[in-house]
């Protein structure tokens, strides 16, 4: 499952990436914990091939431990929660990734935080209608278990 992102009152194509900021996507099974993927290489965190670690190298855990649905709800996020919305992760859970359209969106909305956010204004939307501020896209959608970046500079959605 995917989330796309946008600027709110910018005008142009919504999948232009002037508009589009980008996308958080569903990934594999993580160590919150450690900050270890189950895929030895992170490359493969989409696809789920390649080698994967039985156990989190850094604390042992199994990675087929059940996972906690009140923490990380891999079950129901296929259907009901959108990805990304689960906060507090720890131990082991799934993970996502975001691709940006282009960089400079990044660096505008860090800039912002950094400056003090935008004050509670709303200035980016996701596809799902729920509007966010700078600092809340930043803490509550990059920081809640984003664990990869992309850049890809083209229209994709």
């Amino acid at each position: 499952m995917s989330t796309n992102f946008y600027w709110i009152g910018v005008v142009g194509n919504e999948d232009g990436i002037g508009v589009h900021i980008g996308k958080r996507n569903a990934a594999g099974v993580y160590c919150f914990d450690c900050g270890v993927a189950q895929t030895k290489s992170t490359q493969e965190l989409h696809t789920g091939k390649g080698d994967k670690h039985k156990r989190c190298p850094g604390c042992g855990m199994s990675f087929d431990t059940p996972l906690d649905t009140t923490k990380s709800t891999a079950l129901l996020e296929a259907g009901v929660t959108p990805l990304g919305y689960v906060k507090n992760q720890s131990g082991i859970g799934t993970c996502s990734t975001f691709t940006w359209t282009a960089l400079a969106h990044k660096w505008k909305i860090r800039d912002a935080v950094l400056r003090g956010g935008s004050g509670g204004d709303k200035v980016i939307r996701d596809g799902l209608g729920v509007e966010y501020s700078y600092s809340e896209f930043w803490y509550d959608v990059l920081g809640v278990y984003v664990v990869q970046e992309f850049q890809a500079s083209y229209e994709f959605s």
